[in-house]
């Protein structure tokens, strides 16, 4: 096995063999993909990519100038594409997408493994995980990996619902002319969460043999609904943490929230007092899918009931709307109780 610190550089790939002429691909989290060339000398001449998929071409890039690089931007990349290298009107040569390499889909919240399958012939030279839009490459996990194809990711910190899996390849080949080639392959993923297990089925022995049933469809994945109830427990296993009292000196209070997929969530904190309903504090946040933080801003009969209570059962109720044009809001709540830390004795 080897170990590797998980990052990339810019565009999302390593830095390639200077000795050698490269060409990449770059599977995005949202299918979106880049392919590319670079050459390691300078004629002056331009470089040019086109991308074929099922004998017609669907995307073309012409490099600046005579600089020996060229890239392009696809809505997807397929196995069987086929990417053609132009130098002036000259093909330098062609290399089909083999789909590799993936992630498997054991690549869900929680998990500290998951699977590559990468080529045959191609080295795993990178895998990993990282929150996006969290800041800094503090985010980004260490990760050891096993030789066998498929390979195992084992990462130093649980794979995030909306963080991003990723894994990166290397192989050597060849142009025509017997000039060599390296070949990056960078696949991106998002991290899901994992499948409810089923319960096991315990059948009783019956008066008579019975055909064996035809296995049933396998179980839906977890719906937007599901994911972001699960995500809102993290909110309450916080709340429950704190002391009321030092809540109530407090303008303002800061709590974790798991947005599902990229949208806004509002959050409401709420207690009984003598048979009323009272606001604790209200929030709103507006991010992508991941784990982020939400300011509560606490009212003034909110303070003063946390301020005279030993002990607060506290409901949070949180609304959250996807982005996108006739998205529909969804709603759920918990509940969690606070109480005061004990006095230790002088």
């Amino acid at each position: 096995m080897k170990i590797v610190v998980s990052m990339l550089v810019a565009g999302g790939a390593l830095a390639p063999a200077a000795w050698a002429d490269n060409l990449f691909f770059s599977v995005g989290i949202d299918g979106h993909a880049t392919v590319g060339v670079s050459f390691d000398d300078w004629t002056g001449t331009t470089t040019r990519v086109e991308l074929v998929r099922g004998g017609a071409v669907v995307g073309t890039a012409t490099g600046p100038g005579g600089a020996p690089l060229a890239s392009l931007q696809a809505k997807t990349l397929q196995a069987g594409d086929v990417v053609n290298v132009y130098r002036g009107n000259v093909l330098v040569g062609a290399l089909p997408y083999s789909g590799n390499p993936a992630i498997g889909a054991d690549a869900c919240a929680g998990r500290e493994k998951f699977t590559v399958t990468r080529d045959a012939d191609a080295t795993l030279e990178g895998a990993g995980s990282y929150v996006p839009g969290s800041g800094g490459y503090s985010n980004w996990t260490r990760s050891i990996w096993s030789k066998g194809n498929p390979a195992t990711v084992t990462i130093d910190s649980p794979l995030v619902l909306g963080g991003i899996a990723w894994a990166q390849t290397y192989r050597t080949t060849k142009w025509p002319s017997g000039r060599p080639l390296g070949v990056i392959s960078q696949r991106d993923a998002t991290v899901q969460a994992c499948p409810v297990p089923e319960e096991p089925k315990i059948l009783l022995p019956a008066p008579q043999p019975t055909p064996t049933p035809a296995p049933g469809p396998s179980p839906a994945p977890p719906t937007l609904q599901n994911r972001f109830k699960a995500g809102l427990s993290t909110t309450g296993n916080q709340l429950a943490k704190l002391d009321p009292a030092k809540v109530a000196r407090k303008a303002t209070l800061t709590l974790p929230v798991v947005f599902p997929q990229q949208g806004s969530l509002k959050l409401r904190l709420t207690a009984k007092a003598k048979g009323k309903t009272v606001t604790l504090g209200t929030g709103t946040k507006s991010a992508p899918a991941g784990t982020t933080k939400i300011s509560v801003k606490l009212t003034k009969a909110g303070r003063r009931l946390l301020k005279g209570s030993k002990t607060l059962k506290v409901t949070y109720s949180a609304t959250f709307t996807p982005t996108g044009t006739g998205a529909k809001a969804i709603s759920e709540q918990g509940t969690a109780t606070l109480k005061r830390a004990a006095k230790q004795a002088k």
